[in-house]
């Protein structure tokens, strides 16, 4: 007669379900992102800093900002549409995915929020 104990070891084990590797790829372009995003208002920070003190900013100083900025959002909803593969793709741990996306849809609002502001400042 077998025992209970003998039972459970004999039993196949479940696998254990991997991350999704879309969800990893959507947290890393957030992280990366958001220090680029940081980094490019920093940057446009210092530039309307000098032009108020006298220097004026070059054309081509604020054009690669706005070349900057374009390519982050770019790059933010290639990021948001990897949270969503990495959410709907089936035996696959999900909270990078959710993370990714939680995270790159942050940086959008963020960087439109942004924009809006200095629209509105002129």
């Amino acid at each position: 007669m077998m025992s209970e104990t003998t039972m459970v070891l004999n039993t196949p084990a479940t696998p254990a379900l991997r991350h999704s590797g879309f969800g990893i790829a959507a947290f890393a372009i957030a992280l990366i992102v958001g220090a680029a995003e940081l980094l490019t208002v920093g940057w446009a920070s210092v530039l309307v800093a000098a032009a108020t003190s006298g220097s004026a900013a070059t054309a081509q100083q604020n054009t690669i900002v706005g070349l900057l900025v374009c390519g982050e959002i770019a790059t933010v909803l290639l990021g948001i549409g990897l949270a969503v593969v990495g959410l709907v793709t089936k035996n696959r741990r999900r909270p990078f995915a959710v993370m990714g996306l939680v995270f790159n849809v942050l940086i959008l609002l963020g960087t439109a929020a942004l924009m809006a502001i200095g629209i509105m400042a002129g």
